[in-house]
């Protein structure tokens, strides 16, 4: 007997842990107190604080109002997701206002810092960091105070894993994690619950920043660009101190800055395993990892060979560096893009596209849905026999037809995989394009592949410029950035659901065999 399953959407539930999210950017700002009392930059204290106060207060009245421990539904954790990915930034903002206050007290007016006493700049700086995009209206990120550089790594850091997978690293366990985990468009296991896989991941995160710094500064880095070059890499934001990013280190640097970004881009079940486990095979036999591995040689083959015959001269080194960034979705470079041939600035956007691989801190539809995407191509051309045109007249004509597992369709979970792959794929590139409509608004026509390429790079969380964003860029412009970056790093479904639960608010009755009664 079928019965309905009760899928309302509980205001309560989220708002409550809404306030358990809003915690974390209080927390961030304490830790990032030590660094301005130890650079003596006092006059960053206030806003550190205010933004802990504003942090935890409103955390506090949410969760203590409305915060049980009734269920946490998955259209629920999807809303919650949504809206910390946009509350969260936007308190995240307030230390940037700190710029300003401290320029003027020391009577300091460089451009970058007068440039953060804008709102749209403090939110596009803000929301770029949260969601590890790297994308940045600061010309000369060296101007800043040493305490804001590190909330601006810190914050890319943090983001990089989900905001949600460290919450949920220091929580109780609770009915919900599941839910909320998966809302972060994570689905892999690797402790025996949810809370457990999320230590795991916050550990072995810990553990490969600390490696980059050590070998960063080896290398001949200072020590205070290895700390922030370390989180930005391992985490793929791709915020540098340097307005050149890494076009101006030694080959070294750029070496190890390639195999942090390549770090940061495979599985952390992969990595756990290879850790605990010792199975350094997985990094060539597992099926996800090694189509990474055969879209990095490929890839960076044909950016190679297009440079070459396009006459702009650049190193195989850049090269490689720049693709790798852009696949893992990192945002640093090694050269500038804006010089990139037509062809290779698009092999650029089609690894911006595929992104890492899943599980990972990197951006992108990822490579196991890239791969679902191929395996659903293959099937439906096997699917084209003659007994397949036999099922289909049988269809058509209302008889009787076989079962399509016979014509070689995907049926099951692995169907279900398939038809989520594609429906990713249609609403990234709907989104993209609808994104580059708007922005064509904003930008000259002779700049509109430029613009192309800074829609796809913000909406797959990469951050590679062309030099069409800048700190004088239109606030309607920035907006639109803003919203491709939320979007790409929720990987669209959470906000499409709080949209449609905004504009259309119901309560979704979802039919189920044998659903448990109320």
């Amino acid at each position: 007997m079928k019965k309905t399953l009760d899928a309302t959407i509980h205001s309560k539930t989220i708002l409550g842990y809404l306030g358990v999210l809003i915690h974390l950017p209080g927390i961030m700002a304490l830790c990032v107190i030590p660094i301005a009392l130890l650079f003596e930059e006092f006059f960053a204290l206030i806003p550190l604080l205010c933004t802990t106060c504003i942090s935890l207060i409103i955390g506090q009245l949410l969760y203590r109002v409305f915060y049980s421990p009734r269920m946490c539904h998955l259209w629920d954790a999807m809303i919650i997701a949504a809206l910390a990915w946009i509350v969260i930034p936007v308190i995240g903002s307030i230390p940037y206002y700190g710029l300003v206050v401290g320029g003027i007290s020391r009577g300091e007016f460089e451009s970058s810092i007068l440039y953060m006493s804008q709102l749209p700049n403090v939110l596009f700086e803000s929301f770029s960091a949260f969601t590890s995009t790297g994308m940045s209206v600061i010309d000369d990120p060296q101007s800043f105070p040493k305490s804001f550089q590190f909330w601006r790594s810190f914050c890319c850091w943090i983001g990089g894993t989900g905001l949600i997978v460290f919450v949920l690293s220091m929580t109780q366990p609770g009915s919900g994690q599941f839910r909320l985990y998966y809302s972060e468009a994570r689905n892999d296991s690797i402790g025996e619950n949810v809370r457990e896989t999320a230590k795991i991941i916050a550990k072995i995160y810990a553990f490969y920043t600390c490696i980059g710094i050590i070998a960063y500064y080896f290398a001949g880095m200072p020590f205070w660009e290895a700390i922030n070059h370390s989180m930005t890499s391992v985490s793929t934001g791709g915020f540098t101190l340097l307005s050149s990013s890494f076009a101006t280190y030694n080959a070294s640097i750029k070496w190890i800055g390639i195999l942090l970004m390549l770090i940061g881009a495979i599985s952390f079940a992969i990595h756990y395993k290879v850790i605990q486990e010792r199975k350094f095979s997985l990094l060539l036999s597992d099926q996800q990892q090694f189509i990474f591995i055969l879209c990095i040689v490929t890839g960076c083959l044909g950016s190679f060979l297009l440079e070459f015959f396009g006459m702009y001269t650049l190193p195989a080194l850049d090269i490689f560096f720049n693709f790798v960034s852009a696949i893992t979705t990192c945002g640093y470079s090694a050269s500038p893009i804006a010089a990139y041939v037509p062809n290779t600035k698009l092999i650029l956007i089609f690894a911006m596209l595929i992104g890492g691989c899943a599980g990972s801190t990197a951006g992108g539809i990822k490579i196991q849905r890239f791969y679902d995407l191929l395996e659903g191509v293959y099937a439906r051309m096997r699917s084209m026999t003659e007994e397949r045109e036999r099922f289909i007249t049988a269809v058509q004509s209302r008889k009787t037809a076989p079962k399509a597992e016979r014509f070689g369709l995907p049926m099951g979970p692995r169907a279900e995989r398939l038809y989520a792959a594609g429906i990713l794929l249609t609403m990234w590139m709907v989104s993209t394009f609808l994104g580059w409509f708007f922005m064509l608004i904003a930008v000259p026509e002779k700049k509109a592949l430029d613009a192309f390429f800074e829609v796809f790079s913000a909406m797959s969380n990469a951050g590679l410029a062309t030099n069409v964003m800048s700190a004088d860029f239109s606030t309607y412009g920035k907006s639109v950035y803003i919203i491709l970056m939320w979007i790409g790093r929720l990987e669209i479904l959470p906000a499409v659901i709080l949209l449609w639960s905004i504009l259309f608010p119901f309560r979704c009755k979802v039919k189920e065999k044998n659903a448990p009664s109320r």
